[in-house]
């Protein structure tokens, strides 16, 4: 009976969260059991379980709590009336329990595939892919291949070649990277090079289309729609603009081009260039004097009058380039205008050969400061339009930089030619004869050379009034 009760004394004490009496087989000799009452207990020695934790007979833990909650009791003291030194504690095991693990690490967040890191997107995959359109719409990206057979359209995937009849295909589209290699493997083929000049341009990526057209700008077959377009991307592009493109614009008129946004753009230049030039219009040259052996030519107005212009640089020191790099040309210094108005000029005769052009050079040792425009008025004689450009040698090296062509008309009268040394128009070695280029040395100028694109054209010009100044508007 009396065991029956403690029995159920103990369950309800851990029903009711309290911790449970020991029973009368664990009180030491000469003890009697304690009395317990549920919510409190009496004349207990022993200290008091872990608050919330509750333990059978058997010494587990009570339902609900898993074993790593519970903890040992502190050891009694000796003499306390507790378990005896060196004894477990009834109903609980000798050894304490382990200590619970480590909480794991979180798992790294996971990264893009390895294969994915590498795949290109977006305007790459157009820059760099080709795409196959097949009849029902699927489409296969890669690299289109030359194929023996003409009926057959290959194209590389990367991982194998997939060969498919033309006659399921949709479409073929040719990337930009694909275009560029065909106009690099037919150098020659001018329709070719245009066609995908105006595909770039279609495409808005006109830093590509104009690298495509100077390549050829000054081949005599380049279409004269072709030329537009190139009067218009140099226009258009920033550091170069209008004064650049005039030249080109003139050409595509003088050639018989007809938009009408071209030529009211050339309009517009026009008369800013005339207006400059009405400011600027303190001296004129007079008329080429036929009295001298030369045809007379209409007046014209000269820069405005400068130290360097007063020298005449035209006049000294000009001499034919040698033939190796030049068509055959003749340096005269004639006597232009009569009386107080006299004035030497340098008149240059040439002829037909292969060399594409004809040049003179002046050694000289210069050094370019604020004037660094180089500026003076040349008469066509040829009854053709012809371009020109100028050529410096630079530097310890002699290094050589070459400017951009400016084209000078039919007229017979005095135009003037300007050309800044310090703009980055000009081609040399480095540049890989690109005309994006700025001069090197300009404090140590070795030559300078005047370059005519005649080709195939016989005639003359003449040179006057060659000097320096700053720069300023067209």
């Amino acid at each position: 009976m009396v065991r029956t009760c403690i029995a159920f004394v103990l369950v309800a004490a851990a029903v009711a969260g309290e911790p449970p009496a020991p029973s009368p087989e664990s009180a030491p000799p000469g003890k009697s059991p304690r009395t317990v009452r549920f919510g409190k207990s009496h004349g207990a020695s022993d200290p008091p379980a872990s608050p919330g934790v509750s333990a059978d007979r058997g010494g587990k833990a009570a339902a609900g709590l898993s074993a790593q909650q519970v903890k040992p009791p502190p050891p009694a003291k000796p003499g306390s009336g507790g378990n005896p030194p060196g004894k477990a504690p009834a109903g609980k095991a000798g050894n304490p329990p382990a200590a619970p693990p480590a909480a794991p690490e979180p798992p790294a967040a996971p990264g893009p595939p390895a294969s994915d890191a590498a795949k290109p997107t977006g305007a790459e995959l157009q820059r760099e892919l080709d795409v196959v359109v097949l009849d029902n719409r699927h489409r296969i990206l890669g690299k289109v291949v030359p194929h023996d057979d003409p009926a057959k359209v290959a194209i590389d995937t990367g991982t194998g070649t997939i060969v498919i009849a033309r006659s399921g295909v949709a479409d073929v589209q040719l990337s930009l990277a694909s275009r560029l290699r065909l106009v690099a493997a037919a150098p020659d083929d001018l329709a070719l090079r245009v066609a995908t000049a105006q595909w770039c341009r279609s495409r808005q990526n006109d830093a590509e289309a104009l690298k495509l057209l100077e390549d050829v700008r000054d081949r005599a077959d380049l279409d004269v729609e072709a030329l537009g377009l190139l009067a218009r991307l140099i226009d258009e592009t920033k550091g170069r603009g209008a004064a650049e493109a005039f030249d080109v614009y003139l050409r595509y008129r003088e050639r018989g081009g007809k938009d009408s946004l071209h030529l009211a753009r050339l309009a517009r230049l026009e008369a800013a260039k005339a207006a400059y030039n009405a400011q600027h219009a303190a001296l004129v040259v007079p008329a080429v004097a036929a009295a001298d052996g030369v045809p007379a030519a209409p007046a014209a107005a000269a820069p405005p009058p400068a130290p360097a212009m007063n020298e005449g640089l035209e006049t000294r020191g000009f001499a034919p380039e040698k033939e190796q790099w030049s068509n055959p040309i003749a340096v005269e210094v004639v006597t232009v205008g009569a009386g107080s108005d006299r004035r030497r000029m340098l008149q240059l005769t040439f002829q037909r050969g292969d060399k594409g052009k004809a040049a003179v050079e002046r050694r000289v040792n210069w050094t370019v400061t604020d004037d660094s425009l180089l500026a003076f008025f040349i008469a066509n004689r040829t009854g053709k339009p012809i371009r020109i450009a100028i050529a410096l040698k630079t530097g310890p090296q002699w290094d050589f930089f070459e400017s951009i062509q400016e084209t000078v008309s039919a007229e017979e009268s005095f135009q003037e030619m300007k050309f800044d040394l310090k703009s980055d128009r000009f081609k040399c070695k480095a540049s890989n004869w690109t005309a994006n280029a700025k001069v090197d040395n300009l404090t140590d100028i070795k030559a300078i050379q005047v370059l005519i694109y005649n080709g195939d054209l016989e005639g003359s010009v003449i040179i006057g009034g060659m000097g320096f100044r700053k720069p300023g508007p067209m």
